[in-house]
């Protein structure tokens, strides 16, 4: 059994942004947001825990996996929309879980999660209006739970259509060789990863030899003829194989293909080059 069961405790688990993404959204500001949270929990009865912190688990993605599933009921922040947050709160709700969603007044709704009860707080979290948030909080906290435990309890996905969840059996060892079993595929896959030679905005992703792909971005309002022209002349490089439009992303990046052998060093004057070049082609008129 995990910590959760066996203390017998009612924890409130918490979705949240962490790392810094802007010059606002900063470290120090999450953390801030984070006691905001906590203190609202306790005031309905909760101890607060992160989905991503455990005791009992080995590995980051089993605590999360465990928690969003475990968690009597969870409380998410979706400001400033960040990717990692949606998904836990994507997994919370496919769980068929209860969830309570809070966000800043800065963030505009998210298409897909519109149709929940948001909960707002200010951005710049002002002492009287926050300390109104975290009563509300608290009190919704509460009522969320009850309501789950109603008979003829709605869930987010009975919204869409008559889904069932089916229950997943409580065993830790069970779950935690599946997870583990996960784990290591999310591992091996992100090895495999390592090792494509592809090349995104010119940041070589293989550790294990060089690239032979570069992939520029054409500046804005560029003469069509000219763009024809640079490749025409790019072409004709030594140790260039072909360069032409990216047939994924159209004519508004190059790929330049090189040949195998180039050296890492070489590699590197070559994208300064060709970086250089496409700089210089003239603008439509």
């Amino acid at each position: 059994m995990t910590d959760q069961l066996e203390n017998n405790e009612k924890i409130c688990g918490i979705i949240r942004p962490i790392a810094k993404m802007n010059d606002f959204y900063t470290f120090e500001h999450w953390n801030s947001v984070k006691d905001i949270m906590e203190r609202a929990i306790q005031k309905a009865g909760y101890t607060p825990l992160t989905v991503s912190d455990s005791k009992g688990s080995t590995t980051i993605h089993s605590s999360i996996f465990l928690n969003l599933y475990q968690n009597e009921i969870v409380v998410c922040d979706v400001s400033n929309r960040n990717a990692n947050v949606m998904f836990e709160l994507g997994m919370r709700i496919a769980f068929d879980k209860p969830v309570v969603i809070i966000k800043d007044d800065k963030t505009p709704f998210s298409f897909d999660t519109s149709h929940i009860k948001h909960l707002e707080y200010p951005s710049d979290l002002r002492f009287q209006v926050i300390e109104k948030f975290i009563d509300d909080l608290a009190n919704i906290i509460m009522e969320t739970v009850e309501a789950s435990k109603v008979d003829g309890y709605k869930s987010f996905l009975s919204h869409y259509a008559p889904i069932k969840v089916t229950t997943l059996e409580v065993n830790e060892v069970s779950e935690k060789i599946a997870l583990e079993s996960i784990l290591k595929s999310i591992n091996n896959l992100e090895e495999r990863f390592n090792k494509i030679p592809i090349a995104m905005n010119n940041q070589y992703l293989s550790k294990e030899k060089p690239l032979s792909t570069l992939l520029f971005q054409l500046p804005e309002n560029t003469n069509f003829q000219e763009i024809l022209k640079t490749i025409n002349y790019i072409r004709k490089m030594k140790n260039v194989s072909e360069c032409n439009f990216d047939k994924d992303l159209g004519n508004k990046y190059l790929k330049v293909t090189l040949e195998s052998d180039i050296t890492p060093n070489n590699l590197k004057i070559f994208n300064d080059e060709i970086k250089l070049i496409i700089s210089n082609i003239k603008e439509a008129p």
